[in-house]
């Protein structure tokens, strides 16, 4: 698809990424690289002979900023749009993002517990931490 008719600007990162699909009953998982993500999608290079199929789910392992030691992912669902062959066994996977969160690791001796922060990206409806019910509920 050429620049001009994508709804949202791609921005070009290559960051470690996996991705998980059904195949019958069992889930395949492949450690892969982005080649770009949008607010809408993301493009993985892959090898030729792994198949996702239309249904995946994600992880984008981002670059932290900090010199705390915690990391950040990228995790969501999404739908396979498209592949591309480029040659030398690699395929390009393009897949719309349909829900996705930022999950944050911050080492415990900094937050005192678990470490993790939760963030929504997406409009859809995310369950709410243990923390966020009420102690009756728990």
């Amino acid at each position: 698809m050429s620049e001009s008719r994508r709804n949202t600007m791609r921005f070009p990162l290559e960051l470690p990424a996996l991705l998980r699909w059904q195949v019958g009953r069992l889930v395949q998982t492949v450690r892969t690289n982005t080649k770009n993500i949008s607010r809408s999608g993301l493009y993985l290079l892959m090898e030729k002979n792994h198949q996702p199929s239309s249904k995946i789910e994600f992880e984008v392992e981002l670059p932290t900023t900090s010199a705390g030691g915690g990391s950040t992912l990228l995790r969501g669902k999404g739908r396979l749009i498209r592949r591309e062959d480029l040659g030398n066994q690699k395929s390009g996977i393009v897949a719309r993002i349909d829900r996705c969160e930022l999950v944050t690791t911050i080492p415990p001796a900094v937050t005192g517990d678990s470490g993790k922060a939760r963030a929504s990206l997406s409009s859809s409806r995310n369950p709410k931490s243990a923390a966020d019910r009420p102690a009756a509920s728990r």
